[in-house]
Order: C-alpha cells, then sequence, then structure tokens
C-alpha cells in the first residue's frame, strides 16, 4: 500500500484496485460519482483503504 500526493494517482489506484476485486462498472461508477468530490480529502490515505471505504459508504456493504 502506498500514499498518494495526486488526485490523478489516487484516483487511477482506486480504479485499479476495483478491477482487481471484479467491481463490476455500474458499481465503480456509482462510487465515483458519489464521492468525486471527496477525493482531495483522502489524499493522506492509502488508495486500497479508501477503495473499501468508498465501496462501503456508496452501498452500505462490505466489499468481498
Amino acid at each position: 500500500m502506498r500514499k498518494m500526493t495526486s488526485k490523478e494517482d489516487f484516483t487511477k489506484a482506486l480504479l485499479d484496485y476495483y478491477r482487481i476485486y471484479g467491481v463490476p462498472q455500474e458499481k465503480v461508477d456509482a462510487i465515483m460519482t458519489a464521492n468525486s468530490g471527496n477525493l482531495e480529502t483522502y489524499l493522506a490515505a492509502t488508495p486500497e483503504l479508501m477503495a473499501r471505504k468508498f465501496y462501503e459508504w456508496t452501498f452500505d456493504e462490505e466489499m468481498h
């Protein structure tokens, strides 16, 4: 896990993480739409952690 400093790198890492875990594209789109305004707030966290959190917050369920 690594910390990001740019929104672009952070977003790319989130998308890569969702792809690795097989999250359907429609869910990825919903997550990114719901959290697009919050990305800069979480740059200090790891993308892997925030990918899980965004998923949980958007769908109110754990990512498997």
